[in-house]
This record gives C-alpha cells, structure tokens and sequence, in this order.
C-alpha cells in the first residue's frame, strides 16, 4: 500500500475470504505509518465504497456508505525491494495470518465425494437385495401356483376316473334290469298262455 515513509514494495498474488488477487504490489511502511497490518482497498478488491488515502506522515482507509471516497493521488516512487523467501513463517496471533487451503479443500472435496460414492453404492447394494427378496418371493408364489394348478389336475384327473367307473357300473345295472325284466316278461306270457290253455281244456269237458 502506497505511504509517505514506504521503505519497499513486492509482487504477490493475496486471497482473502476467496477473493483472489494476482501481481498485487505490496509497500512496507514503518510500524508507525499505519495503525492495522494491512490495508484492504480498491487498489485490488475494486471497491468503490472502500479508499486509502494520506494524511501528513499517516495512510488512512476510509469506509463511508453513503459518500464514496476516492483515492487521492500519492507521488512517491519507491524502489523494488528483494526478500528472501523462509521455508516457514508464521505470525502472530494479531496480526494477519495467510494460509494456503486450496489442498485442504480439495481433500475435503474428494472426502465428501467419496462418502457420496459410498451412500450411493450403500442404496444401489439395498436396491439388489430387495430386487433379489422379491424375486424370491415372486418365484415362491409362482412355485405355489404351480404346485395348486398340479394338484388340481390330479383331482381332475381322479374325477375323471371315478366318473368312467361310475358310468361303467350304471351301464351293468341297466343291462341286467334290462335283462331281467324281459326274463320276467316271457315267463309271465308263458303262464298267461298255459292258462288260456287249461281253462280252454276245461270248457271243452
């Protein structure tokens, strides 16, 4: 951030709360330039609403809703400054920490993904068996169904015979009634005929 007092300036890509900036430059001021670690302004979230300005020796961010502050041009040319790059740093629990979580959520990402996987073979796994419990069932039906129908045909079939013997034993019945009354009959025309004769033998005497 530009200031009356910068002692140097870098380039760096800044993410913070997921708004990303690349090639940012970054002045370093004196502790008692400023009174925050950083300065957020417009200069690379381009917010209207958000300014920096310079008051004597002291850079100042303005923040109004109503007046939208502009940024008031500072002159000062500052020369590029090398750092060295540490393996590790860490700041205070104050100031401004910057973390990468870029891995973190990707792992988080694929975490979720792979529970959703799960779940989802979980429900595919619990369809196949209710498919396979009510195939089951249906073949046990099927079998039972089968298994009425077989037994219904032998029942037809026992009726079947019953009724052929039945009919068999009716058509005896009715040949020997059949036979016997004609039996009777011809004896009775026989007993009529001896009869006519004797008392016809008789009449006669």
């Amino acid at each position: 951030m530009p200031a009356l007092t910068s002692i140097g300036r870098i380039k760096a890509d800044i993410e913070v709360d997921n708004v990303k900036a690349e090639n940012i430059s970054i002045y370093f001021v004196p502790d008692d330039a400023q009174s925050v670690d950083l300065i957020i302004g417009r200069t690379w979230l381009d917010l209207p609403h958000i300014a920096y300005t310079k008051i004597e020796e002291r850079v100042h961010i303005g923040y109004r809703e109503d007046e939208l502050f502009r940024n008031f041009p500072i002159d000062e040319k500052v020369n590029p400054v090398c750092l060295e790059r540490l393996e590790t740093a860490q700041s205070e629990s104050e100031s401004l920490q910057i973390k990468d979580t870029s891995q973190q959520k990707m792992m988080g990402n694929l975490a979720n993904d792979l529970k959703m996987v799960k779940n989802e073979l979980r429900l595919l796994q619990g369809n196949i068996k209710n498919f396979k419990e009510e195939r089951q069932s249906l073949l046990l039906q099927i079998q039972e169904k089968n298994n009425n129908v077989d037994n219904l045909k032998s029942i037809n079939d026992s009726l079947v015979k019953t009724n052929a013997y039945f009919k068999a034993k009716t058509s005896q019945v009715k040949y020997c009634f059949v036979k016997e009354t004609s039996w009777q009959l011809e004896e009775n025309l026989t007993r009529q005929v001896n009869q006519q004769n004797r008392n016809h033998d008789t009449e006669d005497l």
